[in-house]
């Protein structure tokens, strides 16, 4: 089973949230809020040399869009507020 980028599996088997990729998630929650585009957002990570979920150089804009739809997060590293805001 592959788990939302965010979330990870503990020793226990358990699956909890990663707090350093949970940090990345709502960073592209809040840009998007803000305006930005999924272009934009994909620049943003890689000008911070953030890899994407599949350790790629670069972001997509679908694997972004995927995030920002993904109903995983609520509760959990996205507000249901902040979550419907961007579906809407």
């Amino acid at each position: 089973m592959s788990l939302p980028y965010g979330f990870m599996s503990a020793s226990d088997g358990c699956i909890i949230v990663e707090p350093e990729k949970a940090n990345i998630v709502q960073t592209i929650y809040q840009r998007y809020l803000s305006g930005m585009s999924l272009g934009g957002i994909a620049q943003f990570l890689f000008e911070q040399g953030i890899p994407s979920p599949k350790g790629k150089e670069r972001w997509t804009q679908p694997v972004l869009n995927n995030l920002l739809s993904n109903q995983k997060y609520i509760g959990y590293i996205i507000s249901f507020d902040d979550f419907f805001l961007v579906q809407g």
